[in-house]
């Protein structure tokens, strides 16, 4: 389901893939996050790590807005190029996602955006052409069509602009069961189906090599090349040693300071916070979020804490004997 097949006969391993966010308006912490989180990811004997997610929280109904820098689409370029910057740092494949326009749940696989070309350009492509300086090893398409073509079946978006326009030489991969058609799909410039194994791009590629629908030298050998260089930069083509485990005390004090960034204080009348216990003879903490709080997004890209502290037990222990609870 997150792995290649391995090809024992070349002694060419899987190429193994995992999930995780972060979202800071700091750059610099974005690198030192993602350089954790890579090492993270190899200690799991994964290669790629499946972000960052590039698209524009321009609507509520974005049901990975969790994962997204916001609706800015130069913020979100500049943040995506730290994050890859500090993934691939550790030798692991960070990976732009998901292109284009991967902005609502409902109908995702088949909703048809129509979205003019300046306005395209401007918003939903800025972040996709910025990123591409950090030189990510990979890329993956988005479900929904664009313009009435599935972007995995768009040689305008896959070739014309991100490989042509803007130099990605990198691996160009589809959303999990989301290449939609064998011959168009690989002569758009898709090079690797996933999950594996495959369904359009196996039995199915062949008979179209076999027909002539799909040329071997023009359209199939420059995917293998472009999986080549991402498995050699992920070091699978020669025998791979197991991780030592990591570390995680000081990751943990990482991915504090760096949630303690993400907050944002819109204001702050009077000077109010931040509190001070021994001014207070009582403090009410409303809400089921207190005693219960939520810890990411759900779905594919959950990310199970090391650990949780609720915002009830984190007040308590701050003010100490001054909160009558």
């Amino acid at each position: 389901m997150w792995e290649t097949c391995n090809v024992d006969r070349l002694g060419i391993q899987s190429l193994k893939t995992t999930d995780g966010p972060a979202a800071t308006f700091d750059p610099k912490l974005v690198d030192r996050i993602e350089r954790v989180l890579g090492a993270e990811t190899k200690s799991k004997r994964s290669h790629v790590l499946l972000a960052p997610t590039m698209n524009l929280s321009r609507s509520p109904f974005g049901g990975r807005n969790f994962e997204n820098f916001g609706e800015d689409p130069f913020l979100t370029g500049t943040m995506a190029t730290s994050y890859i910057k500090g993934v691939q740092s550790q030798g692991v494949d960070a990976f732009m996602e998901h292109y284009l326009a991967n902005d609502m749940e409902t109908r995702r696989f088949n909703m048809d955006e129509q979205i003019d070309e300046q306005i395209l350009r401007e918003l939903y492509l800025q972040p996709f052409q910025i990123a591409p300086k950090a030189d990510p090893w990979t890329a993956m398409t988005a479900y929904p069509k664009i313009n009435g073509e599935h972007a995995d079946t768009s040689k305008f978006l896959v070739t014309d602009i991100l490989r042509e326009d803007w130099g990605f030489n990198g691996i160009i991969m589809n959303d999990w069961g989301g290449l939609n058609e064998t011959v168009k799909s690989i002569r758009a410039g898709i090079n690797l189906e996933m999950p594996s194994p495959p369904i359009s791009c196996g039995l199915a590629l062949l008979e179209a090599v076999r027909s002539g629908a799909v040329s071997e030298k023009d359209d199939v050998d420059p995917a293998v090349k472009y999986l080549l260089r991402t498995l050699a930069r992920s070091g699978l083509l020669r025998i791979h040693e197991a991780e030592e485990p990591m570390g995680k005390e000081e990751f943990r004090a990482t991915a504090r300071q760096v949630a303690t960034s993400g907050i944002v204080l819109l204001k702050n009348n009077s000077g109010l916070v931040p509190l001070e216990p021994t001014t207070i003879p009582r403090l009410a903490i409303i809400g089921l979020n207190a005693n219960s709080p939520t810890t990411g997004g759900t779905g594919n890209a959950i990310v199970n804490p090391y650990y949780v502290t609720t915002p009830y037990d984190s007040i308590c222990e701050a003010a100490n004997h001054y909160i009558r609870t």
